[in-house]
């Protein structure tokens, strides 16, 4: 699978250079490797030189440059389905038509002298991959991008996402997908704010939103759909580890050694043989088998998020750390110690911790 990798996205007509500039930086600083940029919005030549100007400066910084276009665009740069130079001259990396080529087209394009990427819209469901493998693209230079949609109750259903992402995962090819800044009013129009994939992602704080994408295990690339994202949006997604299943979580107690060190450990994973009841990771007893978890509250019942690790009164099973998953769940003995709950706007990402799934907890 391809390495995973956070994008931005930028629209310079809609702001001056110096801001996008700024902006472009800023979010380097921060680990961002990808940059999206929307051409089909664009039919004035001073718009197109501010996107050159700012593709130039991104390329300075060494972001891989997604490039969304049309037939417009091709007449705007001067280019053709035959010969993109002028638009692989601007910088441009990665391709996007959002108009229809033919199957035979978007697979003779993969082989371009230039070296350039082509990304197929993949948010319709289609056979359009499977038409175009017919034709013998070079597989190195395919892609599937999901749409953003900017208009509520619009965008796609985890299930309908996961489903288009599987004939592109039948041939390896790397997904991209994207999230919503609630506070960037640029996008292919102005006043625009949040333009997620997933319309359960459209409330969502954008960490949470970028980690439904990644803990799919099937999303590549992920993409804030406008601008500008905030300071503390565009650091909250840059802490992420794409790679990992981590959840954020507000303590209930002071912890104890062999507590935090259990809390904080890196290598918690659900047990194979599930229980709806919590998400149970066992190891950890035996690592800390020799410590000594002292009882330490007294609540009877616990509720979906709550994090809690077994005491002393639990016998072999003392050292556990479980997550329940049900409400009013009986601490049966007192063999729970409560160590903190899921933040609510995460306890929606419990349902991808299936069985040998690997979590972890951040620290605050």
């Amino acid at each position: 699978m391809e390495a995973r990798k956070k994008g931005i996205s930028i629209y310079p007509e809609q702001a001056t250079l110096e801001d996008t500039y700024k902006y472009l930086a800023k979010a380097k600083k921060l680990g961002f490797e990808l940059l999206f940029v929307s051409f089909v919005q664009i039919t004035k030549k001073e718009d197109l030189e501010k996107i050159k100007s700012a593709i130039k400066y991104a390329k300075e910084l060494n972001y891989i440059v997604y490039a969304d276009v049309w037939q417009g665009t091709l007449d705007l740069v001067g280019a053709t389905v035959h010969d993109m130079g002028n638009l692989v001259k601007m910088g441009i990396d990665v391709i996007r038509f959002d108009y229809p080529l033919s199957a035979r087209e978007l697979a003779h394009l993969t082989h371009n002298k230039d070296g350039y990427k082509v990304q197929l819209n993949m948010s319709n469901n289609d056979h359009l991959i499977h038409n175009v493998m017919d034709f013998k693209p070079i597989l190195t230079r395919v892609e599937g991008g999901h749409n953003f949609y900017p208009q509520k109750d619009t965008g796609l259903t985890l299930s309908f996402l996961k489903e288009c992402n599987q004939k592109y995962l039948n041939y390896n090819f790397p997904i991209s997908a994207f999230v919503g800044s609630h506070f960037g009013e640029q996008g292919p129009k102005l006043g625009l704010k949040a333009l997620p994939t997933l319309e359960v992602c459209r409330e969502l704080p954008i960490s949470t939103q970028a980690k439904m994408l990644f803990f799919t295990d099937e999303v590549n690339y992920v993409f804030i759909g406008n601008a500008f994202a905030t300071d503390q949006e565009l650091e909250e997604f840059s802490k992420i580890d794409p790679d990992r299943k981590s959840f954020k979580i507000n303590l209930k107690t002071t912890l104890s050694k062999p507590e935090k060190e259990i809390l904080y450990w890196d290598v918690h994973s659900r047990r194979m043989d599930i229980t709806p009841f919590f998400i149970r990771s066992v190891f950890s007893r035996y690592v800390w088998r020799n410590a000594s978890i002292e009882p330490k509250n007294s609540v009877k019942v616990f509720n979906r998020g709550d994090v809690i690790i077994k005491n002393n009164n639990a016998g072999e099973y003392k050292g556990e750390l479980h997550i329940i998953l049900e409400d009013r769940y009986e601490n049966r003995n007192n063999e729970g110690n409560l160590i903190g709950s899921i933040v609510s706007e995460e306890l929606c990402l419990l349902d991808y911790i299936d069985a040998a799934t690997y979590f972890v907890f951040e620290k605050e």
